[in-house]
């Protein structure tokens, strides 16, 4: 019994190794990049976060895009997601966020600088299934733990994606 536990914990362990070294190796690549080669992904990043293109979202997150990177008028790619109601591509950014080990409340307290968070825009716009996620989320977070909530927010987006 205690060496199943035993094992149990070297397995969390060694995933969360995976997930920070994985999370590091995407910062340093960020970091060595030129800024100009940079703003372009975050750009591109949020103009597929607009279309709801969650195909070419996570290449260019793969690349190296920031999530919370902010655009001219001060908005992220989840502030784009949001207005134009796409609740899965929410979803997904607030996932990959989540996954980088990142904190979630931040990515959606961020504000543009007309001082609206994501869902201050998705609750203008009428995006009630955007408003329900992006409201419930952090206290979600709190109340499941961010272990627990990480394998939930993966298992949530296998299944918006089939």
């Amino acid at each position: 019994m205690e060496q199943r536990q035993r094992e149990k914990e070297k397995g969390r362990f060694r995933k969360k190794t995976m997930r920070l070294l994985e999370s590091a190796r995407k910062s340093a690549r960020r970091m060595l990049m030129p800024s100009k080669k940079r703003k372009a992904l975050d750009n591109a990043l949020t103009l597929a976060a607009r279309d709801g293109d969650n195909t070419e979202m996570m290449r260019l997150i793969k690349a190296g895009a920031d999530i919370a990177a902010k655009g001219d008028i001060g908005t992220t790619a989840l502030h784009r997601a949001a207005f134009w109601g796409h609740a899965k591509t929410c979803a997904l950014l607030i996932s990959e966020f989540a996954k980088a080990g990142k904190d979630i409340k931040k990515l959606i307290a961020e504000k543009d600088k007309d001082d609206e968070t994501a869902l201050h825009l998705a609750a203008r716009t009428g995006n009630t299934q955007t408003v329900w996620l992006l409201g419930s989320i952090p206290k979600l977070q709190d109340w499941m733990g961010k272990e627990t909530f990480n394998s939930f927010l993966s298992a949530f987006m296998e299944c918006a994606s089939q």
